[in-house]
């Protein structure tokens, strides 16, 4: 999604697996972009569609939403007030 659809430029902060070495649903993947951005696991909110990477959000303290496409995309950060 990053390069196919442009979403790339979207981001200031990107955390890729092959990148970081760290891949979800681990918790050290967590752990890196709490520490990366200096942020709390409360200030996060983490979208993903797989139920294991969910569950990982979870246990490392996000809220964590499971989205399947734009609509449901655009439900989730609406009722957060992102949208």
């Amino acid at each position: 999604m990053r390069d196919h659809l442009g979403f790339g430029g979207w981001f200031t902060n990107q955390f890729i697996s092959f990148k970081t070495g760290e891949v979800k649903p681990d918790i050290s993947a967590f752990r890196l972009v709490e520490t990366s951005l200096n942020m709390s696991p409360n200030q996060i909110l983490f979208l993903d569609d797989s139920p294991l990477n969910i569950e990982g959000a979870e246990r490392a303290g996000w809220s964590a939403c499971q989205v399947h496409g734009t609509t449901e995309l655009a439900s989730v950060l609406t009722t957060y007030g992102l949208l």
